[in-house]
């Protein structure tokens, strides 16, 4: 199964990042061209306040994944929070062993006030 990631907007500042596939490992991180995202993104970046990464159809992630995504983060304006959803439990673990959810929220499923409109799809 190829990588999606899936990017739109829930409201005017929370944007959700869905990420479904396999795996978000090294292989699959370098073929996400940051900039592509960027490039792709980019007038809306300076807007975002929360992104909310759903995890929810992701079946494994590594340290270079979680790296990719911490770096998607980064890019994001001053003050921006992202939070993550839908970790399955060995993502979850991860997730504490690394301490990132100590940094970024971490919940069950998405929300479910949340409607998205993913506007950008890549494979």
């Amino acid at each position: 199964m190829s990588l999606l990631l899936e990017l739109g907007p829930s409201n005017t500042t929370t944007w959700v990042l869905r990420i479904t596939g396999e795996a978000l490992d090294a292989r699959a991180a370098a073929k996400c061209h940051l900039d592509r995202l960027d490039s792709e993104w980019h007038e809306s970046l300076g807007r975002v306040l929360r992104l909310v990464v759903d995890l929810g159809g992701l079946h494994a992630l590594d340290a270079s994944g979680l790296a990719w995504i911490v770096q998607l983060y980064q890019r994001l304006g001053p003050g921006s929070r992202m939070m993550f959803c839908g970790a399955n439990a060995a993502i979850r673990r991860l997730l504490e062993e690394t301490w990132l959810d100590e940094i970024f929220p971490v919940l069950d499923d998405l929300p479910p006030d949340f409607t998205v409109e993913f506007r950008l799809r890549i494979r």
